[in-house]
This record gives C-alpha cells, structure tokens and sequence, in this order.
C-alpha cells in the first residue's frame, strides 16, 4: 500500500505539472489556467497513478522476471492491452471532470485516440523494454511517471486541441 501511495503522490505532481509546462512553454498562454490543471492533478493522482502502479504488478505477475523473453511479452501486452485502456481513460476521464456531454467524449475519443495511439506505440515499446529489463520492480512507476511527464505534456496539448468535427 505504502508504494500505492508514492505512485498516487508522484502523479498528482508530474500530471498537473506536464499540462501546466505545455500551458506555458508549448501553447504559451499568458496565464495558466488552473481549473485544467486541477483537473489533471484530480486524473493523475486518484486515477493513472494506482492505473499504472496496479498494471505493472499485473504484468510483473504475468510475465516474471527481466530476461529478454519476458520483457518482449511485457512490451506486448503494455501496447495491445494497457494503452488503449490508458488512452481511452485519459481522454474519457478529463472529459467526464470537465462536465462534457457523452456526444463530445465519443467523438473526441474517435477523432484523437487513433492518432495518440500510433504514436505511442512508436515510443512507449522502447522506453517499456528498458523499464522492464533494466528498472527494479519498485521503481518502474517511478520511471514511467518521469518519462510519462513528456508523453502527457504531449497528451495534454492534443488534449487542449480543438475537434476538427465540434459537436453541437
């Protein structure tokens, strides 16, 4: 429980933390907008955070140990079963605390999911075989939580883009 704790705590920083660099630095508003960032402090600490901290004891469990083999079939299941889980949970929760109607969820998720996808399935495979070859058990939310602080200032930008087909 006490590692629970350390994966919720890291990830209501590093969540709020990535919108609100991409607010400054990326979109470069001229005042940050702190209801979104709440929001993904609320998202990263009570929902990613244990997420991710109760996926990766499961993959563990699954597939034990960090020999070449089993990190290949911890990488493969990261990618056809955690990511669209993780994905469709990033954009479905944010919508949901932003109050937004179940149309705009659907076809957010429709217009933004294939693309965010495809994309971190050219990146997270890497960074998964290093943390599950090279990371101790203990640390890996850690070290996705560090290396996922980009994936979501990422995230947060396509996120904080406008739909292309708006509902009305």
């Amino acid at each position: 429980m006490k590692h629970l704790a350390r994966t919720m705590t890291i990830y209501s920083c590093l969540y709020p933390g990535a919108n609100l660099f991409q607010q400054k630095v990326i979109r470069q508003y001229p005042h940050i907008n702190w209801k979104e960032g709440s929001r993904y402090m609320i998202y990263g600490g009570l929902f990613h955070g244990p997420l991710v901290h109760y996926w990766l004891q499961f993959a563990n469990h699954m597939f034990p140990g960090s020999a070449y083999k089993q990190v290949l079939k911890k990488v493969l299941i990261d990618q056809v079963m955690f990511a669209p889980v993780a994905l469709s949970c990033f954009y479905i929760g944010l919508s949901a605390l932003e109050f937004k109607s179940v149309d705009y969820v659907k076809e957010e998720w429709l217009e933004k999911f294939p693309g965010t996808w495809a994309t971190g399935a050219c990146i997270w495979p890497f960074l998964q075989a290093f943390n599950f070859r090279f990371i101790p058990i203990t640390h890996r939310p850690l070290y996705v939580g560090i290396m996922g602080f980009f994936w979501t200032t990422l995230l947060s930008y396509w996120k904080s883009e406008s739909l292309i087909h708006p509902v009305v």
